[in-house]
């Protein structure tokens, strides 16, 4: 397939554009240039083509100066895209949506790539001049997006229409239609992932979907939502987490991928496609298609800083937490808080020391004092790190590393874990990392023989929602937690189908709002410290966490548009 990254303009080649105004987004039709409909579809090629549009639907560390991606930012446009996580502190303080929102941006655009996905779906077939695995292949590719733009709709917004044909303005009886229930929806998305990856080449090129990347995005999902129907009280859940290891072994049994050599080359490299860690990755060039990561945390704009509550989840080198383990030296130093620490933390957090208001390091100036340099490649300099809209290193979209993560977990939730689960799995990325392996005794874990005994697993906050979890399972999202930090968007799910919306509540999780220990005499007008020495970046300002939120609202415009049509579009409870 064409490289779908390097096109600035997507789509347009074909004369086919698809109008965006309100509940409209996915029933226009397109309207016609240079190609009629019946002309487009007559090649191999010219469908090709059209595919390279959906691929916007994957955000990565977004496009140009904007900052709508998967990473490091936590809010994208007022009650839009909420993606709210504990690792990171916002420069600006966050704000749980009081009220419905009128519009939403990824209401709109999913719509938008399931209406093109349909046409797909429905085209191809008749697309003359391709073999039988071909044309299975580009169904796959095209129910895979269907799948991935449903998914992301049911993450936020549970039950949603299910449209699954190609509809013309006027075809009312398919275009407006109420929720459909979650569960059938998912349904649904499950079965369009089978048949992608059962169709699906083993291989077209890392940056364009294959049989593994379904996979991988089968495997993600069943966890997902068999960990939410779980923790929420919704009904089976083990059947989805069978599918979720199956899914997850599959790639892990292909022969096709291995870790990188380092825990950070995937989030900073110029380029991913020798990466054997990538299933699927966003490319970005100068010449093309760039993005203002690295902008946004190497100038003087103050970086969205890791959190005291992130910087502790972190394990000493000999795999214990920091409660348990005799390397631990406590946190009142910059060089004792890194000290025999996992070494991902030293890739995450810039190693020369902290910055922070009145005391900038290299001008650079944190909301905690960590300053974040996850993205940062040492070989770059200049106007490529510092100016926004001109970055370029790639994107991890799907990778061997979150694999392994779903495998371990699925097994933990399912009570069959093993030492060997753990093996080919994540004791490999502790291994890459430089920590202590992990092993499993029942419901024990264990480094060696000594029982590992975290405290905070059976703290107030993890029991006041959600409930407390085993102690393997504590310490498998643990390792999630670590090897995917600063990958907000998959933290905020994971917050969500665990049910620990607590986590984001400041009054119940105040480390999630504090920074490094600076002393109390660091206070100065531009640096508050709270009463134990800790930057708090946001003194006055606190939010809590309600049931609600565990889902964004309807748009109220969608459900007006849809009342005036004699269809009830109901509002998700709380709003």
């Amino acid at each position: 397939m064409n490289k779908y990254i390097r096109k600035t303009t997507l789509v347009v080649v074909m004369g086919i554009l698809f109008v965006v105004t309100g509940c409209t987004d996915f029933l226009t039709r397109p309207p016609i240039t240079s190609f009629t409909d019946e002309d487009f579809w007559i090649s191999e090629a010219n469908t090709r083509t059209f595919m390279w549009g959906l691929y916007n639907s994957f955000y990565g560390y977004g496009n140009g100066s904007g900052t709508t991606g998967e990473f490091y930012w936590q809010i994208e446009g007022t009650n839009s895209r909420m993606m709210y996580s504990d690792n990171l502190l916002n420069n600006s303080f966050q704000v749980f949506p009081a009220n419905a929102s009128t519009t939403n941006t990824w209401w709109r655009d999913y719509y938008i790539w399931i209406r093109k996905a349909n046409l797909l779906i429905e085209r191809i077939p008749n697309v003359p001049n391709i073999n039988n695995a071909t044309r299975n292949h580009l169904l796959g590719v095209a129910r895979f997006f269907r799948a991935h733009s449903y998914f992301n709709l049911v993450a936020n917004f549970g039950d949603v229409p299910y449209i699954e044909s190609y509809v013309d303005p006027g075809d009312d009886a398919n275009v407006w239609v109420p929720r459909t229930t979650r569960a059938t929806v998912i349904e649904k998305i499950v079965a369009d992932l089978e048949f992608a990856a059962e169709n699906m080449f083993p291989s077209d090129g890392k940056e364009t979907v294959n049989k593994y990347a379904a996979y991988a995005m089968l495997a993600r999902v069943c966890l997902f939502e068999g960990t939410h129907r779980k923790y929420h009280n919704a009904g089976d859940h083990n059947s989805l987490l069978t599918k979720a290891k199956s899914a997850a072994e599959a790639v892990m049994n292909s022969g096709l991928y291995s870790l990188g050599s380092t825990f950070k080359e995937k989030y900073n490299s110029l380029s991913l496609d020798g990466n054997k860690e990538m299933i699927l990755y966003k490319r970005y060039e100068l010449a093309s298609l760039k993005h203002s990561l690295l902008a946004y945390t190497n100038t003087s704009t103050v970086i969205n800083g890791v959190t005291k509550a992130a910087v502790e989840s972190f394990l000493c080198k000999d795999g214990l937490p920091i409660n348990q383990s005799p390397l631990y030296k406590q946190d009142k130093t910059f060089a004792n808080v890194m000290a025999d620490r996992d070494p991902r933390l030293h890739a995450i957090v810039n190693q020369a020391n902290y910055g922070y208001a009145d005391n900038s390091l290299g001008g650079l100036i944190s909301t905690t004092g960590y300053l974040t340099n996850l993205w940062t490649n040492p070989t770059q300099t200049g106007a490529d790190v510092t100016n926004i809209g001109q970055n370029f290193t790639d994107a991890p979209i799907y990778t061997l590393s979150e694999i392994f993560l779903i495998y371990a977990e699925a097994c933990a939730e399912l009570g069959s874990i093993t030492d060997a689960d753990l093996d080919k799995s994540i004791n490999l990325l502790r291994t890459r990392a430089g920590v202590a392996s992990l092993k499993v005794s029942g419901t024990n874990a264990l480094i060696g023989s000594t029982p590992i005994n975290d405290p905070k697993r059976t703290s107030t906050l993890e029991t006041q929602s959600g409930g407390s979890v085993s102690p393997i399972l504590w310490e498998i999202r643990r390792e999630r937690r670590v090897e995917l930090m600063g990958w907000v968007y998959l933290r905020h799910l994971d917050i969500i189908r665990w049910k620990k919306g607590d986590y984001l509540d400041t009054q119940k999780n105040p480390d999630s709002t504090l920074g490094a220990y600076v002393g109390t005499a660091a206070a100065t007008a531009s640096l508050t410290v709270n009463s134990d020495g800790y930057i708090l970046r946001y003194p006055n300002n606190t939010r809590v966490y309600t049931d609600k939120l565990y889902l964004n609202s309807i748009p109220t415009e969608q459900i007006l548009l849809m009342g005036a049509e004699g269809i009830t579009l109901t509002q998700n409870p709380g709003w």
